[in-house]
């Protein structure tokens, strides 16, 4: 009769393969036949993570188990000098990002170049315009106005440099259409009121073409300009006005190609009357747009070979940002798998939870950075192709954005490397290890922020320059946390318009902020990240994580020492201190309890 022994290993994971054994004893045979028979013949599920397999197969036991997920945390923790010392394992992607950091930095620079050029260009045409336009400009952006005639003679000022700007102006400007648009935005109200006592008003935005001189210009006076052009006689239902025109500049070199460009000057001269207080403030602001010169007079200049270097260039960089990127989201699948692997053996092979702690270590936020980075280059490369080849000046600013971004995010990536080498990596253990902490301090001290901000501005508002709205008030205390114009925030209150309480709670307010902030938020703050600090100094490391503890096998041996020498010694103190009890027997199987556990 043959006895059958069943050796049966089986999981739940699908990284793990399911095996049974048949064992049979028989007496004809010297030895024991050993027979497996695999129920899933399938190949186990392999990921590879940096040149290790992340695959579990299971045909080992727990201690083998524990050892491979362990090993592969190990490789996963690893530098890049590390695995190279260990495997010869070249680091490309290393190479690739010291490749485009380069790339990346040249390509900013160059649009960087430009860019200055062209809004330094617009200020300086802009500062231009409103010394030739504007009446009496004294380099103030706002100019008010309060009488009537103050703004006839304005708008006839502006006329008349207009129509005679080719004696005036120095450059090559050009008018495409001769005559000025001025549109009128006022309130208009029916003449019939119903019978509730009330009466329809709705909003009138007409436009109409001022003449043009019939004569020279210097005879035509300010009057004579109001009645041939139909000025608005009464300003109570009058909110804005605003005086239209257009100037090109025919001939400009922006480009590092020296090709002439031609660029288009949207000029609007405003008269703002808004706030119906007596007082009209007039601005002048411009718009600037790409201009196609005449090709016949031979202004028009492109260097075609410059613009295809330049193109194939920010190509190049396109390229190596989409392979950075895709190596970036290859990584992060492979760190989600390792993760979801790590999971699986804590909770069925230690029963343990595997906490949300624990999965923030597999998320490696250097390389979000990157990814980051890859996408803001393509952006911004994108666009630029588009401003070399179809000039869209409004896209300027959004590529700026890009290419600042990317690189901030580039360079800053440069110090995970340095993290690596001993003497460098202080400052980023201390902000890692401090980050959680500070977050917390942040968001408490944030609230406080807030409600001095929200504060100061209700009642200081109406009555301080420095707490006119709610983004002021924030700048003017930030500025004061860093000890900045103190004095004059404190001075600067209207007194001849507040009430002696306003005055009396403007210091009260501003003394208790700033001591506050300065000599507890702020210390507070700087303590924390000394303290952490100081910790890493002493013990030469911040405080390992559950996972580091794991992998370097020390993960039990405080929880074993403290069993031993802790709970297990406070349990038999407890029984052996018990009326007629503490015998051995008692001792042995309170040990024996704590067995399973150590």
């Amino acid at each position: 009769e043959k006895q059958y022994k069943i050796k049966y290993s089986a999981n739940r994971s699908p990284y793990f393969k399911i095996k049974m054994s048949f064992t049979t004893d028989d007496d004809d045979h010297d030895g024991a036949m050993d027979i497996t028979t695999p129920l899933i013949d399938k190949q186990p599920q392999k990921m590879s993570t940096y040149g290790q397999s992340t695959s579990l197969s299971g045909s080992f036991g727990a201690d083998e188990s524990e050892n491979e997920i362990r090993n592969k945390l190990q490789w996963y923790f690893k530098n890049p000098y590390e695995k190279y010392k260990q495997k010869k394992r070249k680091p490309a992607k290393l190479v690739l990002q010291i490749i485009k950091i380069i790339l990346v930095t040249v390509q900013a620079i160059f649009f960087a170049t430009d860019e200055f050029q062209l809004v330094t260009f617009r200020t300086d045409n802009i500062e231009t315009f409103r010394q030739l336009f504007l009446l009496h400009y004294d380099g103030h952006e706002r100019q008010e106005l309060f009488l009537k005639d103050s703004v006839y003679q304005h708008m006839h000022h502006t006329w008349l440099q207009y129509y005679q700007y080719q004696s005036l102006m120095i450059g090559t400007y050009h008018t495409p259409i001769q005559s000025i648009k001025l549109c009128v935005e006022e309130s208009v109200i029916a003449e019939t009121i119903k019978p509730n006592g009330t009466f329809p008003w709705s909003k009138a935005h007409p436009c109409y073409h001022l003449k043009p001189p019939k004569e020279s210009v210097e005879k035509i006076t300010w009057q004579e300009f109001k009645e041939d052009n139909r000025l608005p006689k009464h300003f109570e239902l009058i909110s804005r006005l605003r005086m239209i025109f257009e100037f090109q500049v025919n001939y400009t070199v922006l480009h590092r190609s020296n090709s002439p460009d031609c660029y288009q000057f949207n000029i609007t001269v405003l008269y703002d009357n808004s706030d119906l207080d007596g007082e009209m403030a007039v601005t002048l602001d411009s718009e600037i747009d790409f201009h196609q010169c005449r090709i016949t007079t031979g202004l028009h200049i492109r260097e075609q070979s410059w613009w295809n270097y330049t193109t194939l260039f920010d190509i190049v960089v396109i390229l190596i940002c989409i392979i950075s990127f895709i190596l970036c989201l290859r990584s992060f699948r492979r760190h989600y798998r390792l993760c979801k692997a790590a999971e699986f053996f804590f909770k069925d092979y230690r029963h343990e939870k595997f906490t949300f702690t624990d999965k923030l270590n597999f998320i490696n936020f250097w390389l979000v950075l990157i990814a980051v980075s890859d996408i803001c280059i393509i952006a911004g490369s994108t666009i630029k192709i588009v401003l070399d080849w179809l000039e869209y000046p409004e896209l300027y600013d959004a590529c700026s954005l890009s290419f600042g971004i990317a690189v901030l995010f580039s360079w800053v990536g440069i110090l995970r490397y340095l993290g690596f080498m001993q003497g460098y990596n202080v400052l980023l253990v201390t902000l890692k290890t401090s980050f959680p902490s500070i977050i917390r301090f942040i968001i408490c001290s944030s609230l406080i922020y807030i409600g001095f901000t929200i504060c100061g501005w209700i009642v200081l508002g109406p009555y301080h320059y420095k707490f006119v709205n709610l983004y002021v008030t924030s700048e003017c205390l930030f500025a004061l946390v860093n000890g900045d114009d103190m004095y004059t925030t404190f001075h600067s209150i209207v007194q001849d318009d507040s009430d002696p309480l306003i005055w009396y709670f403007n210091k009260v307010y501003l003394y208790v902020f700033i001591s506050l902030f300065i000599y507890v938020v702020l210390s507070l703050f700087i303590g924390i990240v000394a303290d952490t600090y100081e910790r890493i100094k002493d013990y030469g490391h911040p405080p390992k994580t559950r996972i580091e503890l794991f992998m370097e096998g020390k993960e039990y041996a405080n929880a074993e020492h403290q069993h031993r020498h802790g709970g297990c010694k406070q349990h038999l103190h407890h029984h052996r201190n018990r009326p007629g009890e503490g015998s051995g027997d008692e001792d042995m199987s309170i040990n024996n309890q704590y067995i399973p556990s150590l």
